[in-house]
């Protein structure tokens, strides 16, 4: 199978971030894939709240950028080199590449393949260049991915290759936040049948995570978020309890009470990025086996601070990046869990939008009134 478009450029519709809170739809012009890079036409985005630090300036990228990092689509066209795809295979993109390779690919127990490169992550592709431009003018990419178009070139090690009968509108959320939380629990925290779990933050990822848990057997299930309207969400998805911050008395702090209340849990996972937070996910952990897990991202140049005591009561602290997921493997694998029904995600997609309307997505997030919004990115044909 051939496109008719391989080897030229392709003229699409894209939404383009060109300042904080500067978001429009403009028609790009899409370069055909250079060597070890495929083509992706993208059928659906999710959007993330990684997105929306860039979209309202808390976080800066070089303008204008094509966002978007949660996408599900099929192989337009292959580059030189490009072995695993061919056009008309379904694929998630996933920012964090695996390419089986490096010394750290070849240990398997980390996800952090050598080809990763943070410093390049907003920007270009890995050789420097852009394969996006408008009216001559180069656009820049982000994430490796850019799903926020309608055609977008990835490298071949950032593509899962997953089940075309999978549902597309679903299979985009495993490109970031599902896996992120849901792996953060099963894989990170390995959180056991009969545990009792706390979770800090009821957004996609800490939804997840609460997910994540139940599947994992865990008897008791904190929800921990300041909205109240999480709470019906957070229950369906497995929490036990939904405990909300403001409840604690005036003059205590969170933390004594929590733990005067509930008592201590046997792992944590701090899924909002906020300092006191993780603080709070640290001093919650039972003495002896306590795991905290940490996924959100703290602000820059804030730096965390705890009772190095707490190492003598043999806890254990945590990151995790893309629920340690390897993304090419593993993510194909999950997605066949979704097919099977063995992984719901339904009650995470809360609205759903066509790409034009991605400002009233926007929206939503930003005033907490979304968990996950989908946008149909390519018309349909």
């Amino acid at each position: 199978m051939v496109s008719d478009t391989e080897g030229k450029s392709i003229t699409c519709r894209a939404a383009l971030l060109w300042g904080p809170n500067d978001l429009r739809v403009n028609q790009i012009d899409v370069a055909a894939p250079k060597e070890g890079e495929v083509r992706v036409r993208i059928l659906y985005n999710s959007l993330c709240h990684t997105d929306l630090h860039f979209i309202d300036g808390s976080h800066t990228a070089p303008y204008p950028a094509v966002l978007g990092h949660e996408g599900a689509g099929v192989v337009e066209s292959v580059g030189d080199g490009v072995t695993r795809f061919k056009p008309g295979d379904a694929v998630v993109p996933t920012f964090m590449p695996q390419c089986k390779n490096c010394s750290k690919c070849a240990r398997g127990d980390t996800n952090f393949c050598e080809k990763i490169n943070f410093e390049n992550f907003f920007g270009d592709m890995a050789d420097g260049t852009s394969r996006f431009s408008l009216n001559g003018e180069k656009v820049y990419h982000f994430m490796g991915t850019s799903c926020f178009s309608e055609y977008t070139v990835i490298k071949e090690i950032m593509l899962a290759k997953i089940d075309p009968e999978a549902p597309m509108d679903k299979a985009c959320l495993f490109g970031c936040g599902f896996p992120t939380g849901y792996g953060a629990a099963v894989n990170t925290a390995e959180v056991k049948q009969g545990e009792r779990v706390a979770v800090i933050g009821a957004g996609a990822i800490g939804l997840s995570a609460i997910y994540g848990a139940h599947q994992s057997g865990a008897k008791e299930i904190y929800a921990i978020d300041i909205n109240p309207d999480k709470e019906e969400i957070a229950r369906k998805m497995g929490a036990t309890h939904f405990v909300n911050p403001k409840d604690a008395p005036e003059g205590t702090p969170f933390i004594v009470w929590f733990i005067k209340t509930f008592g201590t849990v046997d792992k944590a996972i701090e899924c909002i990025g906020h300092i006191e937070c993780m603080v709070n996910a640290i001093y919650m952990t039972t003495r002896g086996w306590g795991r905290t897990v940490i996924v959100g991202v703290g602000a820059p140049g804030k730096d965390i601070a705890f009772n190095p005591a707490i190492f003598l009561e043999r806890k254990t602290i945590l990151g995790c990046c893309f629920g340690d997921y390897h993304g090419v493997d593993d993510i194909p694998v999950l997605v066949n869990k979704l097919k099977n029904g063995e992984i719901n995600v339904d009650p995470l997609i809360t609205h759903h939008f066509d790409l034009e309307q991605v400002n009233e997505a926007v929206t939503l997030l930003k005033q907490g009134k979304a968990i996950r919004s989908v946008m149909a990115v390519a018309k349909k044909e």
